[in-house]
């Protein structure tokens, strides 16, 4: 089970924490597993995802208010919760190019040592590919 967190969120420490600790289910009974939670975190929020399927981007970001008027560059009528952002924001080739874009910013982050803008959404769509194959 996944979860994802606005590493902006005040209580972000908390959330993590939380993560850690296994859902447990009602048929553990008939010897099902527990469920495990892996957070993805997207630091500063969600937003900065999309924002990599239009381009590269590794400006450090502080809130989802820094993100918003970059995002709305590429999507002047975004709004949260939009049933059609998987094709608003490129569909399949959008995706490719955030991929690779998150990429091409890892390795960025990890020759600065900076740890911000970042987002674990990459590692979502690697399991999910995995579960249609």
């Amino acid at each position: 089970m996944f979860v994802l967190i606005d590493a902006e969120q005040d209580d972000l420490l908390k959330a993590l924490k939380l993560c850690e600790l296994p859902v447990q289910r009602e048929s553990k009974k008939k010897g099902l597993p527990e469920i495990r939670i892996e957070p993805v975190v997207c630091d500063p929020c969600f937003e900065f995802w999309l924002l990599l399927h239009f381009r590269y981007c590794d400006q450090p970001f502080a809130s989802f208010a820094d993100v918003l008027p970059e995002l709305q560059a590429h999507l002047p009528d975004y709004e949260k919760n939009d049933p059609r952002i998987f094709v608003r924001v490129g569909g399949e080739q959008g995706m490719e190019r955030a991929l690779s874009n998150v990429t091409q910013l890892r390795k960025v982050l990890a020759q600065t040592g900076a740890s911000i803008p970042a987002t674990d959404m990459d590692k979502l769509i690697e399991v999910l590919r995995g579960l249609t194959t």
